[in-house]
């Protein structure tokens, strides 16, 4: 019943927990963001694992896995992973549906900086366990060999050390299934003690903080469980630090009170009936910062960051609510920036202007999206960084001036200026349904259509493997079809670059089926705008409320359903059918979604497709950076 999420949790919990980490609940254990540190520099969390495990059947995904139409295919699948997961299960010591169950409420996982230097010290210290010493070449050795070992030692030490400037630590919150936790702590630890790991006992608030290191090597792993929530790590300081918050004996700051990240937050937390179930966070530059400082040539790497004015981009952060009861979803991203926006910064130039679709997006469609920017603004920030870098006059050269030459005309000029800053992308499903049938085609809009096709038809003459037609009036230029192997033609569409002005847009595709469909709804014979769609009206009606007043400079409408029909049809298309039952024969993992496919009748569209309801997103501009959020309806 509950497969459909399963094996997503699972990946994720097995790549934490290949990690290792583990902690405690207490009365009331402060939160993760008051746990870590305040420069930490990616983080992610659950809040509560087992409250979104049932938040998680009650959707739509887990409403349709439970439907009795559906339920077979799925259960057969989770069976073929259980079994795929039997071998990992004997040497972990659980089983897939222990495993999964672990985590029941906090589940949070960060990078965080740590003091290489501090555990460098610690290594040296610690007994080789039989390792090799190294040898090391004397000071006065000035032979080819000795210069090339003292060099490839100094490379071994900065690269040692750039990795060590990281640490990875996580928390979970066991409950009631801490023995599970504690079992699986123990196989781990056998199979790392067996692999010349040696483990040690240390006591910190009457907490046991358990450390494995692998002699004088870097690899270790740190762990301690304290009133049923696990807390694991790659370094013991940053473990030990964690405990230390967490009884107060520690008063250092916070990750709750980076300004930076409660500024990303503050954008993402939602309102109090959708207050999200997982956020995340991450800090670019400090990242960039930590690593290239302990590595060589860290000056200049900076200078050259600094320079391109990476340090303006001061943090990315979202968040994911599911189970409301208008909406399925509601997600949230932030782009903290610096206001200034100097350097490469400086071709981050949305604007705001009409977010509707094109007219000739057609009613099959299976979405849009709609964004306005400011070319020519955006071709001058980057002109400037461009130029500063490698010269004056570089840009224009390098990035236009073989196309100028080839096409005989300006780009800059003569296509560039003429755009308004309107850019569109519509999806559509090419028949008959194969690999690639959800095809695209991107849009800019033009200031002088009748002007722009002149130029385009000057430029499109000096290209030899482009050929012009007509289609219902209108010229559209063909390239190239792409080759497809014989063997694969049955189930991979072949795709053909085809470009042509539709009514004020200049268009390019490689679908030539999307391209006629669009023509013939730009001219009044197709099957109608998207835009007179109800599902469009519903999510265009949303818009408004979900922006509170600031202009959008993105907007994007998707249909689930339409999207899936081109899945559906691939699966119960025999030549597809055909291409699993060959990846089977030495895939376990295809060998099993064909088997379920084999021994199960698939149901009709329409039990899939009524847990499915239109989505949309936006995005604008405020003084903080970028928010973009997107949103699904709850499905009838």
């Amino acid at each position: 019943m509950f497969s459909s999420f399963r094996c997503g949790i699972s990946a994720c919990l097995l790549s934490l927990l290949t990690v290792s980490v583990s902690m405690g609940q207490s009365d009331p254990r402060p939160t993760a963001p008051r746990l870590l540190p305040s420069d930490s520099l990616a983080y992610f969390r659950i809040d509560d694992t087992a409250g979104y495990r049932q938040v998680l059947r009650e959707s739509s995904a887990g409403r349709m896995a439970a439907d009795p139409q559906v339920r077979p295919l799925v259960s057969q699948v989770y069976t073929g992973a259980q079994d795929l997961f039997a071998n990992l299960s004997e040497q972990l010591g659980v089983t897939l549906d222990e495993l999964l169950a672990i985590s029941q409420g906090e589940l949070s996982v960060a990078l965080v900086p740590s003091d290489a230097e501090a555990r460098i010290q610690r290594m040296k210290q610690t007994p080789a366990d039989g390792d090799a010493t190294e040898t090391k070449p004397g000071a006065d050795d000035e032979s080819p060999e000795a210069i090339r070992e003292r060099l490839q030692q100094k490379s071994r030490e900065q690269r040692l050390t750039t990795r060590l400037s990281f640490g990875v630590v996580a928390i979970i919150e066991s409950g009631d299934q801490t023995p599970v936790l504690r079992r699986l702590l123990e196989t781990a630890e056998g199979q790392m003690t067996k692999n010349g790991f040696r483990r040690t006992v240390a006591t910190e608030q009457d907490v046991e903080i358990v450390s494995l290191q692998r002699g004088n090597r870097p690899q270790s792993m740190h762990y301690l469980i304290h009133e049923d929530t696990l807390v694991i790590g790659s370094d013991l300081d940053s473990v030990r630090d964690i405990l230390m918050r967490w009884k107060g004996s520690l008063n250092d700051d916070r990750l709750s009170a980076n300004s930076n990240f409660t500024t990303v937050m503050s954008h993402c937390v939602g309102t109090e009936e959708t207050r999200p179930q997982l956020t995340f966070y991450v800090d670019p530059y400090g990242i960039l910062d930590k690593a290239t400082a302990a590595g060589g040539g860290a000056g200049m790497v900076l200078f050259i960051i600094q320079n391109l004015g990476l340090e303006g981009i001061k943090g990315i952060g979202g968040s994911i609510f599911t189970g409301g009861k208008r909406f399925e979803t509601i997600s949230h991203v932030h782009l903290l920036l610096d206001p200034r926006r100097g350097g490469v910064l400086s071709v981050v130039r949305p604007q705001q202007g009409p977010v509707g679709p094109p007219s000739f997006v057609p009613a099959d469609a299976t979405g849009f999206m709609a964004l306005n920017w400011e070319v020519e603004k955006s071709l001058d920030g980057a002109r400037r960084v461009y130029d500063q870098i490698r010269g004056a006059g570089s840009f224009n050269e390098d990035i236009f001036g073989k196309a100028n030459r080839q096409l005989k005309i300006d780009l800059q000029t003569d296509l560039i200026s003429q755009l308004t800053g309107r850019f569109t992308t519509s999806n559509w499903l090419e028949t008959p349904a194969r690999f690639g049938s959800q095809v695209n085609l991107f849009g800019a809009q033009l200031k002088d259509p009748v002007a722009a096709e002149e130029t385009l038809g000057k430029a499109m003459a000096n290209l030899p493997d482009w050929n012009a037609e007509k289609f219902a009036g209108v010229t559209l230029y063909a390239g190239r079809e792409a080759k497809i192997p014989e063997a694969m033609q049955e189930y991979m569409r072949s795709g053909q670059p085809h470009i042509a002005i539709v009514g004020d847009h200049l268009v390019y595709t490689d679908s030539r089926q999307f391209l006629e469909q669009a023509i013939k709804t730009e001219t009044g014979n197709g099957p109608g705008s998207i835009s007179n769609l109800i599902e469009y009206d519903l999510i265009a009606g949303e818009l408004s409320g979900q922006l509170d007043g600031r202009p959008p400079f993105m907007f994007s409408f998707t249909r689930p359903d339409e999207s899936f029909r081109a899945v559906y049809e691939m699966l119960k298309a025999p030549p597809m059918r055909e291409g699993l039952r060959r990846l089977a024969e030495n895939n376990p993992v295809a060998k099993m979604f064909h088997q379920a496919l084999e021994d199960n009748d698939l149901p009709p569209l329409s039990v899939f497709t009524q847990y499915m309801a239109p989505a949309g997103s936006f995005a604008y501009d405020d003084t903080s950076g970028l928010h973009m959020a997107s949103f699904g309806l709850k499905s009838e």
